[in-house]
């Protein structure tokens, strides 16, 4: 069955294919519902059209939640929508040119002495092992690889994982042409694992026509590589919303997080967030699917890359050593800038010249009291790299092949998530939707019940013999029908054809199988990473923190 439902027969065919357990029907609820003039029987082969043979389009919504805090994403008229949080704190990060690689359960694996050998890529036997028994992260196979999360070497001596430069012959030369990987992106989790009460949702996104298509901003951050990035959508931002940084309240030394328990008891980290220039710094917003904390499981992710258009130097940055960098300059490629910033410049509005972005030592501006919703840690990394096992050991900010030196400046950057995203064709088209798209000719003809249309009645317009010039008699006597007849079918009617002048288009989709509930939304079980805490243990817990809070500070 074709991929695209068209209209006519083949969407009735198409959907009831797709829904046989009835789910995809749950996505055409609007057709025939009472109230909006379908005017069609069910087995009418343009039931699922509206009345100028346009396809409908399925239509859903769901919600996913972090921290108690929701937010909502929807699909109607092939336009996602995603309202989330205003104010959604987003940690720094940068992909530093690499993709690991796991290795499959029970497959034959790279020894411990032939690592540097795998990762030059010189080998044909190393190769060989490389492509048939390591693949990246991606929802189909997360759950293979859970035998080698976390550690390096596996009992048998084998790497369990390695990072291997996008330039590496087990990906041909799919990024041969690929531009440096020089800009961060601010990122933050949006959803539970698996995501499941969007899980739907987001599988019918990221099969359309304008999913997994990456803006050259995000290009320069390393969003297209598909082996790290699994599925993703460029979307913009609407209305009122907009990216804020925190550039303290003025005093340097309060402006600065804290960094040391003698500063915590003396002093508060002083906050001032304001909104970013556009016409100086521009962006590109993204929702994204990936493989997180080193679980087999995938999770939903909001990414924004930002760029100055002052100073290329003020957010590129490349690590001159390694073979992602070897790579760029075997290919010609020099980096704009080979310093790292740690405390990165800004441009807000109403204000002049550079600002600095300052982190807060907080996971979160809105994560005051992570323990007493039973969520450990609550501060903030400061370090790139995985965060796998945070707060425990030296959890890093991020992913695995991040640079360690891109420090997360926790919250610096907040962004109203207020989105939306074409996944079909451009609404700005003289061709969407008129009149002649769904028949698929230039010409239509259309019927009307004859009378007079338009005659003025104003007392002003009569006695001043103002007439309508845009009168339309369609009546052989000249003559306005005053009674609707007692039959519709006893009244004469007339054609006419509107000449379009080009054939119209109309949104098309690309159907999936949706599936079932998904993790705790089907009462799966899910140990206790996810325990809910009943309100006497919230109790309790908030009464500990306040009593080690006393201690601390009396101490």
């Amino acid at each position: 069955m074709a991929g695209i439902l068209t209209l006519g027969l083949t969407v009735l065919v198409s959907v009831s294919q797709v829904a046989g357990s009835g789910v995809m029907l749950d996505w055409f609820k609007h057709t025939d519902s009472c109230g909006t003039q379908h005017g069609k029987e069910s087995d009418d082969p343009d039931y699922f059209s509206s009345n100028s043979k346009i396809p409908h389009l399925p239509a859903a919504t769901g919600f996913m939640g972090t921290h108690g805090t929701y937010r909502y994403l929807s699909v109607q008229e092939q336009v996602a929508v995603m309202v989330g949080d205003p104010k959604h704190g987003m940690w720094r990060l940068q992909s530093a040119g690499y993709i690991r690689v796991y290795r499959n359960e029970g497959e034959e694996g790279i020894k411990e002495e032939d690592k540097d050998s795998a990762l030059d890529g010189e080998d044909e036997d190393l190769n060989e092992i490389l492509s048939e028994h390591y693949t990246p992260l991606d929802p189909a196979n997360n759950r293979d690889h859970k035998h080698s999360f976390g550690d390096e070497i596996s009992e048998e001596g084998l790497l369990n994982w390695l990072d291997l430069s996008i330039y590496h012959p087990k990906f041909g030369e799919k990024y041969e042409d690929h531009v440096a990987i020089d800009l961060p992106w601010y990122y933050c989790g949006l959803s539970g694992a698996d995501y499941p009460h969007v899980y739907n949702v987001w599988k019918y996104i990221k099969a359309q026509k304008n999913a997994n298509k990456v803006g050259p901003l995000g290009v320069r951050a390393g969003m297209d590589i598909s082996e790290n990035f699994n599925s993703i959508l460029e979307m913009k931002a609407f209305g009122d919303a907009g990216i804020y940084a925190n550039v303290g309240q003025g005093n340097e030394a309060t402006d600065k997080m804290q960094q040391t328990l003698d500063e915590m008891k003396e002093r508060a980290q002083t906050i001032n967030f304001q909104r970013v220039d556009e016409s100086k710094i521009e962006f590109e917003f993204y929702l994204m699917e990936r493989g997180f904390h080193n679980y087999p499981n995938s999770y939903f992710i909001v990414g924004m890359v930002m760029n100055s258009k002052v100073d290329a130097k003020d957010y590129s940055y490349v690590r001159p050593d390694g073979r992602y960098y070897d790579g760029l300059i075997k290919r010609g490629i020099t980096p704009i800038n080979t310093e790292p910033k740690f405390d990165p410049p800004v441009y807000v509005r109403d204000m002049e010249g550079k600002k600095t972005i300052y982190g807060t030592a907080s996971f979160g501006h809105n994560h005051p009291l992570r323990q007493a919703h039973g969520l450990s840690g609550g501060a903030c990394p400061t370090r790139g790299g995985d965060v796998s096992t945070y707060p425990w050991g030296n959890a890093g900010a991020g992913f695995p092949t991040d640079y360690e030196e891109i420090t997360p400046i926790c919250d610096g950057i907040v962004v109203d998530i207020k989105y939306w995203a074409d996944l079909d064709k451009s609404w700005d088209s003289d061709k969407i939707a008129i009149g002649n798209a769904g028949y698929g000719t230039e010409q239509v003809e259309y019927m009307a019940h004859a009378n007079k249309y338009g005659t003025f009645e104003d007392p002003y317009l009569v006695e001043n013999d103002i007439k309508n010039p845009q009168i339309a008699d369609f009546t052989v006597d000249g003559k306005i029908v005053m009674e609707a007849p007692e039959k519709l079918e006893d009244h004469p009617s007339v054609s006419f054809k509107l000449d379009f002048g080009k054939i119209g288009e109309y949104f098309e989709f690309t159907e999936v199988e949706l599936e079932g509930p998904k993790g705790c939304a089907a009462e799966e079980e899910n140990g206790d990473k996810y325990r809910r805490y009943n309100g006497a243990e919230r109790i309790s817990t908030a009464f500990g923190i306040i009593l080690l809070l006393v201690v601390f500070y009396c101490s």
